[in-house]
């Protein structure tokens, strides 16, 4: 999930739909994650990561069920130091070692984990700090697993600017066509793209816990988009979409996505293959 630590009531009820689902019987012998791809409302300090974010995270301990945090724009608007110095220090983060960004994988695929919000300049910097580029090129270059990359900012959007200098420091394995799929977060949507930049699966899903307007108007499908998801609440005088996260199941060469919204149903699913 991303963009959902704003405490919001709805927001709350994500993370009871992810608890629910990390109980269901079929992931019991599951090895299973949680991850945040960033923003805590709305300035990142440690206040506002207790009230927003540790108190309903839905994880309850450090136990079987890991948990892992990207830094971003809002965590950085206090300096990071409810980032770095408050949430990274919980025991249910442990597994992080209170690094900014990190790595999950199994026998087939390999998950990346981005910083794009550190910077020396507390302004949005939408860009990879230090040497993640070159850890991230490592990674991708000494395997044969499938790459899966995460960040907070998005590296292109119909919507918006942005992503041009994560692009290009990540030519080298996206040109190689290292990277299968994408997940980010930052705009709060749930949009899935079509191919681009030899990323097969393009996919935003930034509607974590931020009111959005719905809006009526064709997709913009000549900015290559395939699906976005708009359902909400439509008996006010505007439309605001409903929050939700992603479900990411592993299965040797292929991984099972579901699309799921704050009332823990389903409105898309989809298989990512490695070829």
């Amino acid at each position: 999930m991303s963009d959902w630590a704003s405490g919001l009531p709805r927001a709350r009820k994500v993370a009871d739909a992810i608890r629910k689902r990390l109980a269901e019987p079929e992931a019991a012998n599951r090895d299973k994650h949680v991850i945040h791809l960033g923003d805590v409302y709305y300035s990142g300090w440690a206040k506002e990561y207790d009230a927003n974010f540790l108190s309903c995270w839905p994880v309850d301990d450090g136990g079987e069920i890991s948990s892992w945090a990207l830094n971003a724009n809002h965590d950085m608007y206090s300096g990071g130091k409810g980032f770095f110095d408050y949430l990274l220090r919980d025991p249910r983060f442990k597994a992080q070692e209170k690094s900014s960004f990190f790595s999950l994988e199994n026998d087939k695929w390999q998950l990346l984990a981005m910083d794009t919000g550190y910077h020396t300049n507390w302004l949005d910097p939408h860009d990879l700090y230090g040497d993640q580029d070159k850890w991230i090129a490592q990674r991708l270059s000494n395997t044969d697993k499938t790459g899966i990359l995460l960040s907070h900012h998005q590296p292109f959007s119909a919507f918006e600017k942005g992503g041009e200098k994560i692009l290009a420091k990540l030519e080298g394995p996206l040109s190689a066509g290292r990277v299968r799929g994408w997940f980010w977060g930052h705009e709060h949507r749930c949009t899935l793209y079509e191919p681009r930049h030899k990323i097969e699966y393009p996919r935003c899903i930034g509607h974590g816990g931020i009111p959005f307007y719905v809006s009526n108007d064709p997709l913009p499908k000549d900015q290559g988009v395939v699906y976005e998801y708009r359902d909400g609440f439509d008996d006010l005088l505007e439309t605001w979409n409903y929050f939700g996260f992603v479900v990411l199941d592993f299965e040797d060469d292929v991984i099972n996505v579901r699309y799921i919204n704050e009332r823990n149903d389903e409105h898309k699913s989809e298989t990512l293959t490695r070829a």
